[in-house]
């Protein structure tokens, strides 16, 4: 990641004000350099904060919240995704710096209509990169979830798997070990998850009531990461 900011790169136009009023947006998340693809449809608010919306990508796709993360933006200069600059809740409370946060700004000013998009980065050591696609945006109906999924395809790869390409060997080595052909190797720290993990499952109904747990607590990153 650089250290481009969307606030102060030169030349570089700046956020947008928020949404005068609450949109409904419908965003597809797709995990790049992943095959086959996983993916989820979710409809959000349009005014959740950046920090909210780490939280509903984490209980959406099914990730632990146990390592960083980070957004990139669409720069219009340099034609390329670049990093936000945006502080996350671990980078204020846990490392002391100061600037300004993801959960100053809203979701509806980096995506602004149909079409945009964005970054969520997790693990920067397994690099995963989700690419969020503004779809449509719909009129909100009051007393509406804040996040519900409306589709999705797989399961999220596990936790330290060595990111994508280290996901698709965990999945030939797990593709073995069902059918009985070979055992994880003896090195091989995944061995224990083969016959947990089911790389086309995906329970709709439970991720959305995980986020109506989340939605609950307001979001909140607490303690997290």
């Amino acid at each position: 990641m650089t250290n481009f900011s969307v606030f102060d790169e030169p030349n570089e136009p700046g956020l947008p004000p928020p949404k005068a009023q609450r949109m409904g947006y419908v965003v597809h998340v797709t995990l790049d350099r992943v095959k086959p693809p996983i993916w989820r449809r979710l409809l959000v608010a349009s005014d959740l904060n950046l920090s909210q919306l780490h939280m509903v990508l984490q209980t959406a796709m099914g990730w632990t919240l146990s390592h960083l993360h980070g957004f990139e933006v669409w720069s219009v200069q340099q034609h390329r995704f670049v990093d936000s600059g945006l502080l996350s809740w671990h980078d204020v409370e846990q490392d002391g710096r100061s600037g300004p946060c993801e959960a100053d700004v809203q979701l509806s000013q980096v995506l602004t209509k149909a079409g945009e998009k964005m970054l969520y980065l997790y693990d920067f050591g397994n690099n995963w990169a989700h690419r969020v696609r503004l779809e449509k945006t719909v009129n909100w109906v009051n007393g509406a979830p804040l996040a519900r999924c409306l589709a999705g395809k797989r399961a999220c790869p596990p936790e330290d798997c060595g990111g994508p390409s280290g996901f698709a060997l965990f999945l030939r080595q797990a593709a073995q070990n069902h059918k009985g052909g070979t055992d994880a190797p003896e090195d091989s720290e995944w061995g224990w998850e083969f016959d947990q993990f089911d790389p086309e499952e995906f329970d709709m109904a439970q991720v959305n009531q995980n986020l109506a747990a989340e939605e609950q607590d307001g979001f909140e990153e607490g303690m997290a990461w």
